[in-house]
């Protein structure tokens, strides 16, 4: 498992779709970074390792790999494309950052939709590297911080 991975997907809409919500096209781009599978083949190869160990082999029935016998890194490689899939909750769909292709600024206000914030996971910039439900409550109990306090601002001009 990646507790970070590099690989980056997409979200967008077909500006040619009429209908509401029928030109959402989601890309998730597992394994696009060749470092997320380099770092896959190294994890897969080190528990091939550990469960031959003296420690494991006694707890083991058989070859201890992802096939029976030695696989070259290209089979390896094609196994986990098949076989991998997401652990956590995506986010960053609607990231915040101050740069302005960041969908929320750090007041998680949506950039150029007035009165509109995004208040949830998806304003992480990056995944966390454990589960994500702490981060959101703390992103949410910011949020609460927030909105009294932009709605005694003037509006900006």
């Amino acid at each position: 498992m990646l507790l970070q991975p590099e690989s980056e997907g997409r979200i967008t809409l077909d500006p040619k779709s009429a209908e509401a919500g029928s030109g959402l096209r989601t890309d998730p781009g597992y394994l696009t970074s060749e470092a997320d599978l380099g770092r896959l083949i190294a994890g897969v190869r080190r528990a091939e390792a550990l469960f031959a160990g003296p420690s494991l082999a006694a707890h083991t029935s058989g070859p201890t790999g992802v096939y029976p016998g030695p696989v070259d890194d290209a089979r390896l490689a094609e196994a986990i494309r098949a076989g991998a899939e997401t652990l956590y909750h995506p986010v960053g769909t609607g990231r915040m950052g101050e740069d302005p292709d960041s969908v929320t600024d750090p007041r998680l206000r949506v950039r150029g939709v007035a009165g509109l914030r995004v208040v949830d996971a998806s304003v992480m910039p990056r995944i966390t590297r454990g589960h994500t439900h702490a981060p959101t409550v703390a992103i949410v109990e910011r949020a609460a911080e927030l909105i009294p306090e932009d709605a005694r601002q003037p509006a900006a001009t």
